[in-house]
Protein backbone atom coordinates (compact mmCIF):
# COMPACT_ATOMS: atom_id res chain seq x y z
CA UNK A 1 0.00 0.00 0.00
CA UNK A 2 2.03 3.63 -0.88
CA UNK A 3 0.60 6.49 1.07
CA UNK A 4 1.45 9.85 -0.28
CA UNK A 5 4.24 11.75 2.12
CA UNK A 6 2.99 15.35 3.42
CA UNK A 7 4.89 16.94 0.57
CA UNK A 8 3.45 15.46 -1.76
CA UNK A 9 0.10 16.13 -0.06
CA UNK A 10 0.88 19.21 0.08
CA UNK A 11 1.91 19.81 -3.46
CA UNK A 12 -0.94 18.24 -4.61
CA UNK A 13 -3.31 20.83 -2.82
CA UNK A 14 -1.41 23.71 -4.33
CA UNK A 15 -1.52 22.50 -7.49
CA UNK A 16 -5.54 22.08 -7.05
CA UNK A 17 -5.67 25.27 -5.37
CA UNK A 18 -3.72 27.14 -8.25
CA UNK A 19 -6.07 24.87 -11.19
CA UNK A 20 -9.23 26.16 -8.86
CA UNK A 21 -8.21 29.70 -10.05
CA UNK A 22 -8.43 29.13 -13.70
CA UNK A 23 -11.14 26.78 -13.85
CA UNK A 24 -13.14 27.66 -16.50
CA UNK A 25 -9.98 27.52 -18.52
CA UNK A 26 -9.30 23.83 -17.35
CA UNK A 27 -12.71 23.00 -18.02
CA UNK A 28 -11.46 23.47 -22.25
CA UNK A 29 -8.55 21.28 -21.71
CA UNK A 30 -9.24 17.39 -23.02
CA UNK A 31 -6.17 16.52 -20.27
CA UNK A 32 -8.12 18.26 -17.63
CA UNK A 33 -11.57 15.36 -17.82
CA UNK A 34 -8.49 13.15 -18.09
CA UNK A 35 -7.66 13.21 -14.22
CA UNK A 36 -9.36 11.64 -11.48
CA UNK A 37 -13.06 12.68 -10.79
CA UNK A 38 -12.34 13.05 -7.37
CA UNK A 39 -9.97 15.38 -7.79
CA UNK A 40 -12.03 17.36 -10.94
CA UNK A 41 -14.78 17.86 -8.11
CA UNK A 42 -12.02 19.62 -5.57
CA UNK A 43 -10.73 22.12 -8.35
CA UNK A 44 -13.93 23.02 -8.72
CA UNK A 45 -15.24 22.70 -5.36
CA UNK A 46 -12.47 25.08 -4.47
CA UNK A 47 -13.60 27.69 -7.33
CA UNK A 48 -15.57 30.49 -6.45
CA UNK A 49 -18.87 29.76 -7.61
CA UNK A 50 -19.58 32.78 -9.11
CA UNK A 51 -16.54 32.69 -11.20
CA UNK A 52 -17.52 28.95 -12.31
CA UNK A 53 -19.83 29.64 -16.30
CA UNK A 54 -22.02 26.74 -15.63
CA UNK A 55 -22.52 26.58 -19.25
CA UNK A 56 -18.74 25.28 -19.28
CA UNK A 57 -19.28 23.26 -16.61
CA UNK A 58 -22.51 21.41 -17.94
CA UNK A 59 -20.82 21.16 -21.37
CA UNK A 60 -17.77 19.40 -19.41
CA UNK A 61 -19.88 17.26 -18.11
CA UNK A 62 -21.66 16.03 -20.42
CA UNK A 63 -18.52 15.25 -22.59
CA UNK A 64 -16.70 13.63 -19.40
CA UNK A 65 -20.28 11.36 -19.22
CA UNK A 66 -20.10 10.22 -22.96
CA UNK A 67 -15.79 9.28 -22.76
CA UNK A 68 -15.86 8.06 -19.13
Amino acid sequence: IFSKSDNETELTANIEKYLSQYVNECMKLKVFGELPISTIFRIIDHSSIEKVDMTSLVDFIIDSATTR
